[in-house]
Order: structure tokens, then sequence, then C-alpha cells
């Protein structure tokens, strides 16, 4: 089983004044914006889609870009999940964190997890380490 953990985090502020907006079309992650991956060779894009390419069981990843806008903002995207969820297979979305590194062990954020053992859709808050958790909504 996998375990994903991966940050898109797009935003769309009435998109003139948006900080974070990538749909993807210059087929690249790392230019405008420059997302920052804990290894590239984890992320690809094919057919304008931001896709994950890890193929290694039970592990983490990420891709990561700053914003400096965490008021008044919406965040949009598609996720298409090409396998079957469980407690020990889902996907993290943060929307916002106090750190780029979505690997570490102590986060504080927002994030919204699709999957689990309940096949649900719940947004989060983490406050230092992952067993600090909360449920706010799903």
């Amino acid at each position: 089983m996998r375990k994903f953990l991966l940050f898109l985090f797009l935003i769309v502020y009435k998109v003139s004044l948006s900080q974070v907006n990538d749909n993807f079309t210059d087929g690249n992650f790392t230019q405008n914006p420059v997302w920052t991956a804990d290894l590239n060779t984890n992320f690809i894009i094919l057919n304008q889609q931001l896709r994950s390419n890890a193929t290694t069981a039970n592990t983490n990843f990420y891709l990561s870009t700053p914003n400096i806008k965490a008021l008044n903002c919406t965040w949009e995207f598609d996720i298409n999940l090409q396998f079957l969820t469980s407690g020990a297979n889902y996907v993290d979305v943060y929307l916002i964190s106090n750190v780029a590194d979505l690997k570490s062990a102590n986060i504080n954020g927002y994030f919204l997890r699709m999957g689990n053992t309940a096949d649900e859709v719940a947004l989060y808050r983490r406050s230092g380490a992952t067993t600090t958790s909360i449920k706010i909504i799903d």
C-alpha cells in the first residue's frame, strides 16, 4: 500500500491578484511558479496535468511552493486517485503549512485528506507531530 503525501497548493483569488496559479500548461513544475519536490522524479507533467510518478510502496512524497496570501484566498484543484484508498493509502493536500518540507516531523498547518478508512474528504488542522492532527470537517 502507498501513503501519499502530496501538496498541491493552487490558489486562485481573482486571477489578476493570485499569488499562485499553475495549470501546468508550460509542461513543467520547475518554473513559473517554482515548485519544490523532495525528489523531482516523484512527479511528472503529462497532458498538462501534474501526476505522481513514485512507485515505491509505503512512501511519502511532496511538492510545495511558497505562498504569502493565506487570507481571502481560494484553493481549486482536481484530484484523480487511481488507487484504492484505505487507512494507510490516502492523499494529504496541505493548503497551508509553516514549512516547505512536508515530510517534516513538526508541521503547523491545514490539510485535506482524501481516502483514509472511511473513504472521506476531510479538513484537518495539524499542530506539530502527525499524532496531533485534528479533524475539523469531513
